[in-house]
Formats: structure tokens, sequence, C-alpha cells
């Protein structure tokens, strides 16, 4: 027998239980899709974290981080300037140029905090794994 007090069928409240029920669901349903959007989504190198990875390299190249000053942007314009300066060939950096080809890297920058000709590098890191593609010392 059906306790007509406690259903809510029978009590008119069947919108309200239906509508709680969706909006649970729902619930559910949003936070799902967001965890296994971010399960997949593509992480990127934070522009710091890529300093850091580059800063390894200078040290291990024998330079001394203190007297040089790293910079690093989205759009790598300091290494686009290099590449777009007349007094270089694409024929000498065309092995580092086919490593960077089709991925997403930065380019950190090292110039020494004196003025001076030479002294100053690239070091390319991967934005999505972190790794070393290259660097190019200039001397």
């Amino acid at each position: 027998m059906i306790n007509k007090n406690h259903s809510p069928f029978l009590k008119g409240n069947y919108m309200k239980a239906l509508h709680s029920g969706l909006v649970i669901m729902m619930l559910f349903v949003i936070l799902g899709c967001e965890a296994e959007r971010e399960r997949f989504a593509v992480k990127r190198l934070s522009k710091q974290r890529a300093i850091t990875i580059a800063n390894k390299v200078v040290k291990s190249l024998g330079y001394d981080l203190g007297r040089m000053k790293a910079s690093a942007d989205e759009d790598n314009s300091d290494w686009k300037s290099y590449l777009s300066s007349s007094d270089i060939t694409r024929r000498e950096y065309s092995n580092l140029i086919g490593k960077l080809t089709g991925r997403e890297y930065w380019a950190v920058y090292y110039m020494p905090e004196t003025a001076r000709f030479g002294g100053d590098l690239f070091v390319f890191i991967d934005k999505r794994t972190g790794e070393v593609i290259e660097h190019l010392a200039f001397q």
C-alpha cells in the first residue's frame, strides 16, 4: 500500500522532485566533464619554469648566472629578431631550425649584464614537455 503522505507524486510535488533530480544529475555531468577536460588538457610550461630549466643548462656550460640577464616571452621576440637580422643566414642554423619547426618552445635569451660583443646565448625549451631542445651560444 502506498503512503499518500510521503509520496511526492501524490502530493503534487512531482515537478519539484523531478527538477531536483535533474539539477543533481547535471551537476554530476558538469563536474565529471570538467575533470575529464583537465585530465586531457595540454599542460604548458610556464615562463618561470622554462627559465629555471634553462638556468641549469647555462650553469652547465660554465656561465655565471649572476652576471647574466635572462628574458623570455610568449612570442619569442628576441629569437625572431635575431633570425631576421641581416648578418646571419638560415643555412647556418638549418639544423636548429629543423629541431624547432612544428614545436611550441620557449626561446630563453641570456645576455651579459655588462654590454660586450659575444657571451650571449639562447636556450630552447619545449613548452609541453620541458625538454631542452638545443642551445645556441655566441662567442
